[in-house]
């Protein structure tokens, strides 16, 4: 028996990597996995296992997601305006952390 965990999410990078589980969020999977907290949604389930990075950290992987639109490639170019756009988006996002 095989045991595949979800994603609260379709992504479609992850499950052609072989992570097919990644685009199922229902009973087919024993463990969804989300991006909560993000901008300011709410989502409930039956039973949680609640795993949390370091929020420092998250936030810099779900930049560079945001991005580049990929799990896989990191942001190679640096414009002038990204360092801006990140640290709006820093401040941004720890609000909503700290309110989690």
């Amino acid at each position: 028996m095989r045991i595949y965990t979800g994603c609260d999410f379709k992504d479609h990078d992850l499950a052609s990597k072989g992570l097919i589980g990644s685009t199922v969020s229902d009973k087919r999977v024993h463990v969804v996995k989300t991006h909560q907290p993000t901008f300011g949604e709410s989502v409930s389930y039956d039973r949680v296992v609640l795993l949390v990075r370091n929020p420092l950290d998250a936030i810099v992987s779900n930049f560079n997601l945001a991005i580049t639109d990929s799990h896989f490639r990191d942001q190679k170019e640096h414009h002038p305006y990204l360092q801006y756009l990140f640290q709006y988006y820093q401040k941004f996002m720890m609000v909503i952390w700290v309110e989690f």
